[in-house]
Parts: C-alpha cells; sequence; structure tokens
C-alpha cells in the first residue's frame, strides 16, 4: 500500500528525561483534509521470555503507575545508544532479575502501539539462564522475581490475570518454539 499520509511539519511539545517525546504532527491524511496528529517517540526495547534449567519462566511483578495495579510481566528494557537488541536484552534480563547467560534466539519485533507511537519491542527467547545477583540501579522501579511454569502462564493471560501487551506477544511467538 502507498503510504497516504504526508507529513506537513512537526512541533516537539516535551521531550522526558529518558528521551521520550511527544509530537504533534500537522498532516493530511488519507481523506485529503489537513488535520493534526499526536505521536509519541519512546526508545525501542526488549522483552524477554527468559526460561531457568528448572523449566520455569522468570517473570516480574512490579506496580505500574499509568494503570495504577501491579502488574506480572516479562522482563522488558529499554534498548541504549550503541547497544544491539540482544545486547540491551541481556543487559536488562540481568540488572532487573540477575539472571543471565544461556541460548538466545530473536522471536521478532512487535510495535506497542502503532497508532499513536513508534517504539517497537524486540522479542528474544533465552533458554537455560542462571540465576544471580540482580543490579537494578533505577530507583523508580521496585521489581520481584516470580518463576512460573509456562503452562500456567499461558492460563493467566487466558484468563485475564495478565495482560501486558508485550508479554502476551512473546508468549504467542514462543509458543512455535516451545
Amino acid at each position: 500500500m502507498k503510504n497516504p499520509w504526508k507529513q506537513l511539519s512537526r512541533k516537539t511539545i516535551y521531550t522526558g528525561f529518558l528521551g521520550h517525546k511527544v509530537h504533534i504532527d500537522k498532516v493530511i491524511g488519507p481523506s485529503g483534509k489537513e488535520s493534526e496528529y499526536f505521536v509519541v517517540g519512546l526508545k525501542d526495547d526488549a522483552t524477554i521470555l527468559a526460561i531457568t534449567i528448572d523449566n520455569k519462566i522468570v517473570m516480574e511483578k512490579t506496580w505500574r503507575y499509568p494503570i495504577e495495579k501491579e502488574s506480572l510481566e516479562l522482563p522488558v528494557g529499554g534498548i541504549e545508544e550503541g547497544e544491539t537488541p540482544l545486547e540491551g536484552a541481556k543487559r536488562e534480563l540481568m540488572e532487573e532479575t540477575g539472571y543471565s547467560g544461556g541460548e538466545w534466539v530473536s522471536m521478532g519485533v512487535n510495535y506497542m502501539n502503532n497508532g499513536f507511537c513508534s517504539a517497537k519491542s524486540n522479542m528474544f527467547l533465552a533458554r537455560n539462564v542462571i540465576a544471580g545477583k540482580a543490579e537494578n540501579s533505577d530507583e523508580n522501579e521496585k521489581i520481584e522475581v516470580v518463576l512460573m511454569d509456562f503452562g500456567e502462564l499461558k492460563q493467566m493471560i487466558m484468563d485475564g490475570k495478565i495482560d501486558d501487551s508485550r508479554t502476551v506477544m512473546a508468549v504467542l511467538l514462543a509458543s512455535r518454539y516451545l
């Protein structure tokens, strides 16, 4: 399909401490009319479905301020400038959970909300990871590591007890490998 959108201008209305940006674009849309489009620019990240040598999935329980509730989800973290997605994934898994090593497979890329956000999440499967000490230095993250069976994880998704979109997508993608 040919791109039916034409960007006329972009105004950045906010830049955050993590490099997040909020833009208002003037565009001509598919209807041919001029309008404004709200775009959020976030860093790309990595989502990791890590499996221990005992076949347990490494999960994180944390409080998510925007949705005002506790969330059980896979480890996810931003890819730093100069890092490959795999390097960022390995660093984030170690920092947040203490797990490392293993055999890694890229499961692809997912756009988290492509209706208004350009960020993508690089999905990884890591098998036979080994426990260590978490190095989390983010003062705004309080993470509890939870280990569970893959079947239990899938059931919690189906029951609506896990609703993080990156976790759901990674579990779906991992199903072809497990």
